[in-house]
């Protein structure tokens, strides 16, 4: 039969292969295509990429994807970005980000920030992506599959505040705070921070005085979830109530703010307090102590939970001898929210602690981190 072909134009004989070879692979509908995007919570934008994709024509493809993503009040494409050139094996194939690499963006609309950046996050909203698979067979190139999915990008939860805690008093003019990344948890996406301090006037209200007042201190783009008033710095001063705030920002915009807590500098002369809670709270080392807190009535403990389940593992140990006892808590178990907590443990009819002795508490979280409070139970009457 090849013999017969030569004797007509090439020309001819070329689109006669082409067309006996897509008779032999009839693509059309033998790729099944399912994206793997997540079940809730923010989206990065390489989690678009991960596919998996069965091809049922009995051999390798080599394919190019193109991605385009709408919004649900408008048809304009407000990401457009196509794949490398990539083989398909005959069965399962299971795509990532880092499979489908490098990817070109076509196009972006100005509320997607950068155009390169693999983990920026998609904003909060509805949409329809779809991903056009194209054959290529050397020059010539045929769509042979197109998959599209509705999904809904939550907003994140705003960052945490952790300390100082809200109308708290500080001995240092040189605080450190700290806080929480939003939630759920973004991956490799790159967060940065805006910190402002203001100090309101007489009669304002926080919120006013963040609107309104020239900050005392405006840290932006900060890296870290912590950042410690620099010695170099003056120092807050006592007497004064400040308020602060934490902005989260993704790709240079802000996607979301804490809420606004304040907290005062207290006179030498002052006694601590903490804010809405009863006594003092002491707070957990990852490493067992050397020193020895004191803890009065009950054991009060501060704890900094870091992840979104409600239960943590408490044990106790009387260590006064050179041989540690365990001490029967009521509960082995405590219930725990995302952020700070302030927990404490009373003695009862099983709970038996005796003023002068020594006592280990460990605390461990399903994260596999562990917690210890060493300290001396001392009873009021004595």
């Amino acid at each position: 039969m090849v013999k017969k072909y030569l004797s007509m134009p090439l020309r001819i004989v070329g689109l006669i292969l082409f067309l006996m070879g897509a008779g032999t692979m009839n693509v059309l509908g033998q790729l099944i295509v399912q994206p793997q995007l997540p079940l809730s919570g923010g989206i990065q934008r390489s989690q678009l990429w991960n596919l998996s994709v069965i091809n049922n024509v009995g051999s390798d493809l080599t394919v190019n994807i193109q991605f385009t993503l709408t919004g649900q009040t408008s048809s304009t494409p407000q990401l457009v970005a196509e794949s490398r050139t990539l083989r398909l094996y005959a069965g399962l194939n299971i795509l990532t980000h880092r499979s489908v690499s490098p990817v070109r963006f076509l196009q972006v609309s100005p509320g997607f920030g950068s155009t390169t950046d693999p983990f920026a996050l998609i904003p909060p909203g509805q949409y329809t992506g779809c991903y056009d698979f194209t054959v290529i067979r050397g020059d010539a190139r045929e769509v042979v599959a197109e998959e599209c999915v509705q999904f809904v990008v939550d907003p994140l939860s705003p960052a945490i505040l952790v300390t100082p805690a809200n109308h708290d008093s500080l001995d240092s003019g040189h605080p450190l705070f700290s806080w929480l990344p939003p939630g759920p948890s973004q991956g490799g996406a790159q967060l940065t921070y805006d910190l402002v301090i203001v100090k309101p006037l007489q009669g304002q209200s926080d919120d006013d005085a963040m609107q309104r007042n020239i900050p005392v201190l405006s840290l932006a783009r900060h890296r870290n979830m912590q950042f410690q008033l620099p010695l170099s710095r003056t120092a807050l001063e006592t007497g004064t109530r400040y308020a602060w705030q934490v902005s989260v920002r993704s790709q240079g915009a802000i996607i979301s703010k804490t809420e606004i807590w304040n907290f005062i500098i207290r006179p030498a002369t002052q006694p601590a307090r903490r804010a809405a809670v009863d006594g003092y709270f002491h707070d957990l080392q990852r490493n067992p102590p050397s020193n020895f807190a004191v803890c009065e009535e009950a054991i009060r403990f501060a704890y900094l939970h870091p992840t979104a389940d409600s239960t943590i593992q408490v044990s106790l140990k009387d260590i006064s001898s050179a041989t540690p006892v365990d001490v029967k808590l009521d509960e082995e178990t405590m219930t725990v929210q995302y952020g700070q907590n302030y927990l404490s443990i009373h003695p009862s009819s099983r709970l038996k602690l005796t003023s002068g002795k020594y006592y280990l508490l460990t605390v461990a979280n399903l994260a596999g981190e562990i917690y210890f409070l060493k300290f001396s139970y001392l009873h009021k009457n004595n």
